[in-house]
């Protein structure tokens, strides 16, 4: 079997594309931490800040693997409304430069938010949403 690792750079060789490659990686680590932070709600009745992998494995139970390698997770502005998680590539890895930003409040779908990759085929880069513009506040009243 193929590991992660070969995977992605397989992708940078032209297999797939990279950034799509490498922020499904990201993105797939912030649904297991979304997951992490609904059982935390339903213990607790609020959401929970993580300031890091570490705080992200001891709060939220959530094993990052491999994946801490390439990136540094965290979760802020939890409150008993929702939370902001965001996945940042680490230095001199494959995912350096890219963000991924997934913003929660209750009652609503989860928004997503990349930054860092060019944007996809026939789509203006003026397209590409913005954080303060996808991003919900975990208030619901615009304060952040």
């Amino acid at each position: 079997t193929e590991d992660r690792a070969e995977w992605l750079t397989a992708a940078d060789l032209g297999k797939g594309p990279p950034c799509a490659a490498i922020v499904a990686e990201a993105r797939g680590t912030l649904e297991a931490v979304f997951t992490g932070e609904q059982v935390y709600y339903q213990k607790f009745a609020t959401y929970t800040d993580a300031a890091g992998n570490d705080a992200i494995a001891l709060k939220l139970g959530v094993v990052l693997g491999e994946t801490g390698l390439r990136w540094d997770f965290r979760v802020r502005e939890a409150s008993a409304s929702g939370f902001v998680a965001t996945a940042s590539g680490r230095a001199h890895t494959e995912a350096e430069g890219i963000v991924v930003t997934l913003g929660f409040a209750r009652g609503t779908a989860p928004a997503w938010v990349v930054e860092g990759c060019p944007p996809r085929a026939g789509r203006p880069p003026s397209a590409a949403p913005t954080p303060s513009a996808r991003r919900p506040s975990p208030g619901g009243n615009g304060a952040r």
